[in-house]
């Protein structure tokens, strides 16, 4: 099954179009459960969100792996409920965001490189180019 998984080196990036990964190297991305509202335009408000280290990356990639559809759905629940404990919408929202991410990457080669917007509040993935990412 096709995922996404953080991309690009760890830290700030001025240099690249205001960048960012805070995430572990190739972690499993999923799209954020909270709202930035920012004024400073700090980037969180177009971050995938490491479903392992809570932390943002604004760009990712996609890859081809063993995992099974159930398995990122439930993946993706743990995630959030240990980060929101107690909000009892939340895991609702989390397996829908997941099936969501999903039907857009399907769409995408392997080795895509890809970054969030979203559009009318939903979320749609922008391609960025592509990387001879083959693991």
């Amino acid at each position: 099954m096709k995922i996404l998984l953080s991309y690009g080196d760890h830290g700030a990036h001025t240099c690249c179009g205001g960048h960012f990964n805070w995430t572990y190297f190739l972690e499993p991305v999923i799209l954020s459960a909270f709202q930035c509202d920012s004024k400073k335009r700090c980037g969180c408000d177009r971050a995938f969100t490491g479903i392992s280290s809570r932390r943002g990356t604004t760009r990712a990639v996609v890859a081809e792996t063993p995992v099974i559809r159930k398995e990122l759905i439930d993946a993706c629940v743990r995630s959030n409920d240990a980060a929101y404990p107690g909000i009892p919408s939340l895991s609702a929202w989390s397996r829908e965001s997941a099936e969501k991410l999903i039907k857009l990457v399907q769409y995408q080669r392997v080795g895509t490189i890809v970054a969030l917007k979203f559009v009318r509040h939903q979320p749609k993935l922008v391609r960025l180019g592509e990387t001879d990412f083959t693991d």
